[in-house]
C-alpha cells in the first residue's frame, strides 16, 4: 500500500495526516505559529512574533481562557515571565500551576499585553 504524505507544519492543501492535539488548558488549545491556516492575515514569515511565540488555536466559550479574553490567533510569548516558544514550553509553563497565571500576548510591532487567566 502506497500512501503519499506531506508531513510538516507549514500550511498543506488538501489532505492532512493530523496529530493528536494536546491537552487543552484552561479552555483554550496552543500550537506553533506556523499552524494557523495559511490565509490569516497576520501571520507573515517576516514576523519576528512566529520565532518566540506560540498561537491560540483554540478557546472554549465560558472557560477561564475565554474570560481572559484571549481568542484564536492570538501569539503568546511567555507564561508568568517564563518564556514560551514552543508548545512544549508552553505545557511545561503552566504545568502543575494554580491561580491566576498571567500570559503575555506578543502583538508584533505593537509589544506585548498582559491577560490574567484565572483557574476556574
Amino acid at each position: 500500500l502506497d500512501v503519499d504524505v506531506t508531513l510538516t507544519k507549514y500550511p498543506v492543501r488538501g489532505k492532512k495526516i493530523i496529530t493528536a492535539p494536546a491537552p487543552s488548558w484552561r479552555g483554550m488549545r496552543i500550537d506553533y505559529p506556523t499552524a494557523l491556516p495559511e490565509n490569516a492575515n497576520r501571520l507573515r514569515a517576516e514576523s519576528p512574533v512566529l520565532d518566540r511565540s506560540v498561537v491560540v488555536t483554540e478557546v472554549e466559550q465560558g472557560t477561564p481562557a475565554w474570560r481572559a479574553g484571549l481568542r484564536p490567533g492570538m501569539f503568546i510569548s511567555k507564561v508568568d515571565q517564563m518564556p514560551v516558544r514552543t508548545p512544549k514550553e508552553f505545557q511545561t509553563a503552566v504545568a502543575g500551576k494554580s491561580g491566576p497565571i498571567q500570559v503575555f500576548r506578543a502583538d508584533g510591532e505593537r509589544g506585548t499585553s498582559v491577560r490574567t487567566v484565572p483557574s476556574g
